[in-house]
């Protein structure tokens, strides 16, 4: 289960990606697990997108894609 601590984390990341961040100051102004989560979060985001696009490569190939 997400607790709302862990939910509030998730929300601040597109702020985060915005350039946006929760307390004053520069990035390592920030709380170490701000810090931490925002990069567990991009990783597991870099991984999903090169799983997608792996997954979209082989459709192509396959000739299994979307046709126009």
């Amino acid at each position: 289960m997400v607790t709302s601590e862990e939910w509030k984390l998730v929300s601040l990341y597109r702020h985060y990606k915005n350039g946006f961040l929760p307390c004053q100051g520069g990035l390592y102004d920030q709380p170490q697990i701000f810090l931490d989560s925002m990069a567990t979060m991009e990783s597991q985001i870099e991984k999903n997108a090169q799983v997608e696009a792996e997954r979209a490569s082989k459709r192509r190939s396959l000739g299994t894609g979307a046709r126009r």
